[in-house]
């Protein structure tokens, strides 16, 4: 990612589908969002359309469920690429509200049942072939995992696979549909992206919590017999026992495991931040914030995304974090 790409959205440009091609309809958009999570593999975009019973010249364009929609930048290049999935019209109302999903919404609603042992990114290659999606980019573990998955969410089976790989890779992972292609990368760990005051940033806060807090996990064995305990003493004495529990599988380091879960259950620090637009500024993406007036500073990642366009003004509301998580998830059952 760039220092701060300027992928703005100035010459962005809507389509849907016609009989002879395609057809734009950026200009009869009143206003339009897009958006995204690393909890959710579908990204969405959302518009409003101007309708008008009494305005014959007016152009009237019928978007119902199942329209493709496209969306490119001022270059040309693919930024959404899905389906409208609800729509919304109100008597006498002057606009007509849409939302789109792209292609993640069927690997969160495809179930698949499989006996899994080998590497995830061989797991995503076969749900791939299984269910219709184009592979993508697919971050490459060398990892072995052994799953037993019986009618799991595709996005919850892939999740999990990753989850478990990165017990012994270290790295974090995200789903991301990239055109119609389904990938899963790898999470930056640096960003050369930067955010600061007076240039790009127009607004910021902190949120800070411990209502998830672990910081005691205790490890045991198949039998129920307590192994070890990995503790944060400082976090326990401040806010109290909050222990959670781990089996040590085979060939698996639950020391490990007990480390990451409390690296990743600490006390929380939400950084949330209105910014001038950019299309790069998506969830999974790290960038480097410059210290605002709320005391934000340094390295953050991405958790959620809202990009709005609205009366000429392109804007940017993102979650931030400063731990890299992806979206772990602990579906199926051992072998």
């Amino acid at each position: 990612m760039a220092r701060f790409s300027g992928r703005g959205g100035d010459g962005l440009k809507v389509f849907v589908p016609t009989a002879a091609g395609r057809r734009e309809i950026t200009r009869l958009l009143t206003g339009y969002t897009w958006s995204g999570s690393i909890k959710r593999c579908a990204r969405e975009f959302a518009f409003d359309m101007a309708a008008s019973e009494l305005d014959a010249d007016l152009p009237r364009v019928d978007c119902p469920m199942g329209t493709a929609v496209s969306v490119e930048d001022g270059a040309g290049r693919a930024v959404f690429e899905g389906m409208v999935v609800y729509r919304k019209r109100t008597g006498g109302g002057a606009a007509i509200s849409h939302r789109c999903l792209d292609e993640g919404r069927r690997l969160s609603a495809c179930q698949g049942w499989y006996n899994w042992h080998g590497a995830p990114e061989a797991a995503v290659r076969q749900i791939c072939a299984d269910f219709g999606f184009t592979p993508g980019r697919i971050a490459a573990t060398g990892a072995a995992v052994s799953r037993k998955f019986t009618g799991v969410a595709c996005q919850k089976i892939i999740n999990t696979l990753y989850t478990k790989a990165a017990e012994t890779t270290g790295r974090r992972y995200v789903i991301r549909v990239e055109g119609k292609a389904l990938s899963v990368l790898e999470k930056p760990v640096e960003s050369d992206c930067i955010l600061a005051p007076r240039q790009t940033i127009m607004h910021s806060s902190i949120a800070e919590s411990i209502e998830k807090l672990v910081d005691s996990v205790a490890v045991y064995d198949e039998y129920g017999n307590k192994l070890r305990v990995v503790r944060d003493d400082d976090a326990v004495a401040l806010y109290g026992l909050m222990e959670r529990a781990v089996t040590q599988r085979r060939g698996a380091d639950a020391a490990a495991e007990a480390g990451e879960l409390l690296e990743d259950n600490g006390p929380a620090q939400t950084v949330t931040v209105e910014c001038l637009g950019d299309l790069d500024l998506i969830s999974g993406e790290a960038v480097v914030v410059r210290e605002t007036s709320a005391g934000a500073a340094g390295l953050f990642w991405i958790d959620s995304d809202r990009h709005q366009w609205k009366n000429g003004q392109y804007v940017a509301k993102l979650d931030l974090n400063f731990r890299n998580l992806m979206d772990e998830t602990n579906a199926g059952k051992e072998k």
